[in-house]
């Protein structure tokens, strides 16, 4: 079986004792791409055999992806995307860096606001999975990539190379990635979610108050110098702070002129209403200005109040999925297999969030939050990262930052809970954030509080009826010693007000 072009030049940088990067489209295909390269290697060193042993205990209970990238790490070779957890990618780029590992296969991110230079920088996929099938990458991207070819002060140059199918495609490559120009850059202002977050933002800190005020800054920005007709920035801008108000963000003063009724016309601003200024006082109620602290979408914050306003019972998969379908979270999109799991446990749950018709456009992303709503749920019962990466394919990197987003969220939603006055809503988003914290059911919320204690350990003592503070203060100093250590048995006494140093029996 001959070997695939990106796997040869691998190991044509390896036999030169030097260093590449190859960049595939996939997480799935990175792994694969290192894995068939670490295959070819037959000699093994001892710095790598600590390098692995080092990716292996990054989680307290190694993945079969830990053990992939172990395999791998014995010859020299590594991957590197975002289902891999910190410590795993924090030990690849820093061996990498010590030239201790030749190479890495990473999905583009890699290219990215990293300083991993290399001799060689190989793109095997200029194509990856987009709205509508398979589209090209941005030249902006690949060159970027290209700039981690060559390392400055160990070498003269580098080499970024494309691989091409066919004539036609390396003729295509040539024009579009070496010699094309890469694509303008556009004012994230543009995008409806970044500009009323921005509207909000500036009202509720001080610098504008009111519609004049706020398009004399924005006539100053990036925004209004590429998008030029300021008459529809202001149209954007006042529909954006109607919208606010509507959601009970701000709160503005009736006048004859008011952004509400430029948001309102049906879309014709005379010249001469340009030239008025629309003085219209417009400040932060204090809804809205916890929401700019918060850096939240606005339409988030409203989602989030809505669903729980409209809340008959709180349960975990509601609160869950009412936040992973907001704004604020990208829902990936469920497997087949996966799709009668999913409706079986919308079913039977009481939903905060609206659900779509079944052939909307937004019934792909519901489905999706289902799907992080219920790895979150298997999280909180005490399943570990294996078995939600055999059920949901979600990779222990991934676990890690879907739990950060949403521990911001139940922040938040407690937040606007305790504001608007929703003291049930607001206690269920903290109890359920420090389920999220620890994995744990909710039985383990009493242990939890304690300094050194998470689910491992709490479900340790619950075990064996250890369950309240005052279990713990009636336990003996060796029966805790027995179930933990020594030294945590002690902490526990201290933190129940024994501060003897009792001896162990």
């Amino acid at each position: 079986m001959p070997i695939p072009p990106a796997v040869e030049i691998a190991l044509d940088t390896i036999n030169m004792r030097k260093q590449a990067l190859i960049f595939v489209n996939s997480k799935r295909s990175a792994e694969k791409v290192a894995e068939d390269i670490a295959k070819q290697i037959k000699d093994t060193q001892p710095e790598w055999e600590l390098l692995a042993a080092q990716a292996l205990k990054a989680l307290s209970r190694p993945t079969k992806q830990c053990a992939r990238l172990a395999l791998c790490l014995r010859k020299g070779v590594a991957y590197h995307h975002a289902g891999l957890v910190h410590k795993q990618r924090e030990l690849i780029e820093d061996a990498f860096r010590a030239g201790t590992i030749r190479i890495i296969s990473a999905t583009p991110t890699l290219a990215f606001g990293m300083d991993l230079p290399a001799f060689r920088c190989i793109v095997r996929d200029l194509r990856r999975f987009g709205q509508g099938g398979m589209v090209p990458l941005p030249v902006l991207e690949v060159q970027q990539m290209f700039g981690r070819a060559g390392r400055p002060g160990k070498e003269d140059y580098g080499e970024a190379i494309c691989i091409a199918g066919s004539e036609a495609e390396k003729q295509d490559i040539i024009d579009t990635y070496f010699n094309g120009l890469p694509e303008e850059i556009i004012s994230k202002l543009a995008n409806e979610k970044t500009l009323r977050t921005y509207v909000l933002s500036l009202i509720a800190t001080g610098f504008a108050n009111s519609h004049a005020s706020l398009m004399d800054i924005f006539s100053k920005t990036f925004y209004a110098s590429q998008f030029k007709d300021l008459g529809r920035i202001g149209q954007r801008v006042a529909a954006a702070t109607e919208q606010l108000e509507e959601w009970g963000f701000v709160q503005s003063e009736e006048s004859s002129n008011t952004s509400s009724s430029r948001a309102k016309d049906i879309g014709f601003i005379s010249a001469a209403d340009l030239d008025k200024p629309d003085t219209a006082r417009i400040r932060p109620t204090p809804l809205g200005r916890r929401v700019a602290e918060l850096y939240l979408d606005p339409l988030a914050a409203r989602h989030i109040l809505d669903g729980f306003a409209r809340a008959t019972i709180l349960s975990p998969f509601g609160v869950l999925h009412l936040l992973t379908s907001s704004s604020e979270f990208f829902q990936p999109r469920p497997r087949a297999k996966e799709m009668e799991m999913l409706d079986a446990l919308i079913l039977g749950s009481d939903l905060l969030a609206l659900e779509p018709p079944l052939y909307s456009p937004d019934y792909t992303a519901f489905m999706g939050a289902a799907k992080l709503a219920a790895m979150f749920l298997d999280w909180i019962d005490e399943q570990d990262e294996e078995s939600i990466l055999d059920k949901y394919s979600i990779r222990p990197g991934e676990i890690y930052s879907h739990r950060l987003q949403a521990d911001w969220l139940l922040y938040c939603a407690n937040e606007l809970c305790r504001i608007t006055g929703q003291a049930k809503a607001a206690t269920y988003s903290a109890m359920l954030r420090v389920r999220m914290k620890h994995g744990a059911r909710e039985e383990l919320l009493a242990l939890l509080k304690f300094r050194d204690i998470g689910r491992v350990r709490a479900r340790m003592l619950w075990n064996a009826n250890i369950r309240s503070v005052g279990d713990v203060r009636r336990a003996s100093l060796g029966q805790l010693a027995a179930l933990l250590n020594p030294a945590v048995a002690r902490s526990l006494k201290e933190q129940v007000g024994e501060k003897g140093q009792q001896p162990i029996q």
